[in-house]
């Protein structure tokens, strides 16, 4: 038995005032009938769909001011409770079910790009929850080194986050600047960065131009696209994959 979620509207036009999450269910034999409306009473995007040790399943999404997490303490079956994470206006969520009992919401969320967040225009936070959500003991916290001594801003949709157990992993694929993971084997209490791919100029400035051998012609670099996955394997062992660009 297995859920799954999408990005969901029935709107033929670039509004789509019924935005939400798309919901089905799979119980070893046969499908629900295909969704009709959002799981959520509001305009909401971006889900990530927990499942629990306990049975409880959750969906994260962000709304117009905060994240939301809808939840029912059945999977495949019974009434969504909603509730706000926070107080602070992220966007772009991502999150993982982690923890030794599969009780555990590790959750990244990017601030509002266009304002500056501790010098960053779009700062990555970081939340945790050890009990199905019911209570956040992290929240808002900005990661080691991802803040604006090393970075200009962190853009959506350019991340990913995974846990298993105790291990938990952020992913990050930049371009103009280094893509790493960061990654906690103490489930989210302390963290260590990894470099993957190193862009050759720190904080480089967009559209500033790049002569890296001063020859007085613009190089190009190889970076990522933005996109990528990454996973742990049964040894706790990260492995990332990301497309490659060329500017």
């Amino acid at each position: 038995a297995e859920s799954i979620v999408d990005f969901f509207s029935q709107d033929y036009n670039n509004t789509f005032s019924d935005r939400g999450t798309g919901y089905n269910f799979f119980n070893g034999t046969s499908w629900l009938s295909p969704p009709s409306s959002r799981i959520e009473s509001d305009r909401n995007g971006w889900p990530s769909l927990l499942s629990f040790g306990s049975g409880k399943e959750s969906v994260i999404t962000h709304n117009s001011g905060n994240l939301k997490m809808t939840s029912r303490p059945n999977i495949g079956a019974g009434i969504w409770a909603e509730q706000l994470i926070g107080s602070q206006n992220l966007v772009w969520n991502k999150s993982a079910v982690g923890g030794m009992n599969n009780n555990v919401i590790h959750m990244i969320g990017l601030t509002t790009p266009g304002s500056l967040y501790n010098g960053l225009d779009g700062a990555l936070l970081y939340y945790r929850s050890q009990d199905e959500g019911v209570t956040w003991d992290i929240k808002d916290m900005q990661l080691p080194t991802l803040d604006s001594a090393n970075f200009n801003r962190f853009s959506g949709d350019s991340y990913t986050l995974t846990a298993q157990g105790e291990t938990v992993v952020l992913a990050y694929f930049n371009d103009w600047g280094d893509s790493f993971i960061i990654k906690s084997t103490d489930n989210g209490t302390t963290w260590t960065k990894t470099i993957f791919l190193d862009f050759p100029v720190d904080k480089y400035t967009i559209d500033s131009g790049l002569d890296l051998d001063n020859d007085d012609t613009l190089d190009n670099v190889y970076s990522t696209d933005n996109y990528g996955t990454v996973i742990l394997d049964p040894s706790g062992e990260a492995h990332v994959f990301y497309g490659i660009m060329m500017y």
